[in-house]
């Protein structure tokens, strides 16, 4: 004898256990459901943004650490004018960290934008 399998209760009854599980096992390993969720910005101390460094001068005590950030799409550098530190191009999203060890007034510029500029008072 023959029975007859209604293909909608068998599509409804897979998704009853279907559903729940995915949403178990999705909340369980933090996966996301949106891929525009941006991802979080890291901390730093000055903003390379608009095709300038924010703030462009800071004053810090001897021993402190300051960080850079790229929000630019275009690559840029933070170099000392007397060659101290040098971050190397960093691209959008890329930090640049150096610890100021000397007291002293440390000016630096993007290599690609030479017009860029900023100032790092150590005290």
């Amino acid at each position: 004898m023959k029975t007859h399998v209604d293909t909608s209760t068998v599509v409804m009854r897979i998704l009853a256990i279907s559903l729940p599980l995915l949403m178990v096992l999705t909340a369980a390993t933090g996966i996301s459901c949106r891929p525009d969720e941006p991802e979080p910005e890291p901390e730093f101390d000055i903003a390379i943004e608009g095709f300038a460094y924010e703030p462009a001068e800071i004053t810090i005590s001897v021993g402190a650490t300051l960080t850079w950030l790229n929000r630019d799409l275009d690559v840029h550098t933070v170099t000392a004018q007397d060659g101290t530190f040098d971050s190397g191009n960093l691209a959008r999203g890329d930090t640049f960290s150096y610890t100021f060890e000397e007291p002293g007034t440390f000016e630096y510029y993007c290599i690609p934008h030479p017009y860029m500029t900023g100032r790092v008072i150590v005290g």
